[in-house]
């Protein structure tokens, strides 16, 4: 029978190496997704954010970041976190592409949060974001086999084999980590918006 020290080192370790495999493998993603929110941000458009499900706490944290402060005395960036769901009985999907069909302009970025590809009904929402020319940024869980996600994905490698807490606190610490990136190109680095994206 396991113990609770048994329960808490798996955790640990799986969470770490859930981490540290996907920022080891997902850095140029990660800066390239930064760079598309960066230039969006640089012509004035303003980056929408969408979290589903358990992942709505990711966007809000992102929207905030990008509003708010982080590490740099700068402006408030324009970010506007898309609802996930309304007072008015609205799903999730249907409030938010309610809000995008209004908010979306060309130029403008859309960052998802999409813990579980498989369950995900938002796939109308990220249709209409490229067809409104919005760059798509989605962070998410392992996608599907066969599933098309449009833009830029950036996938959990192995997250079909961790518990799901371990994915969301993933999740949630690679949107804080490409808002502070967004600040890099924007207020330390704005020679790199105009470079070539990180291959």
């Amino acid at each position: 029978m396991q113990t609770a020290q048994d329960i808490i080192t798996t955790y640990g370790r799986t969470g770490a190496r859930l981490r540290e495999v996907f920022f080891q493998e997902r850095t140029p993603l990660l800066q390239k997704a930064a760079l598309h929110m960066a230039r969006c941000l640089i012509h004035d458009g303003k980056v929408l954010v969408l979290g589903e499900g358990a992942a709505g706490i990711c966007a809000r944290a992102a929207a905030q970041a990008l509003l708010d402060r982080l590490d740099l005395d700068r402006p408030a960036l324009p970010a506007i976190l898309l609802p996930a769901g309304s007072p008015g009985g609205q799903t999730a999907d249907r409030a938010a592409l309610r809000q995008l069909e209004a908010l979306a302009r060309p130029g403008d970025a859309l960052l998802t949060f999409l813990p579980d590809t498989a369950q995900t009904t938002m796939g109308p929402v990220l249709a209409l974001a490229q067809e409104t020319g919005m760059s798509c940024i989605t962070l998410c869980g392992r996608p599907v086999a066969g599933l098309s996600l449009p833009g830029l994905v950036i996938d959990v490698p192995d997250a079909s084999g961790a518990p799901a807490s371990l994915v969301h606190e993933l999740l949630f610490a690679a949107g804080h980590l490409v808002c502070r990136l967004v600040d890099y190109y924007l207020f330390e680095n704005v020679t790199a918006i105009q470079a070539v994206d990180p291959q």
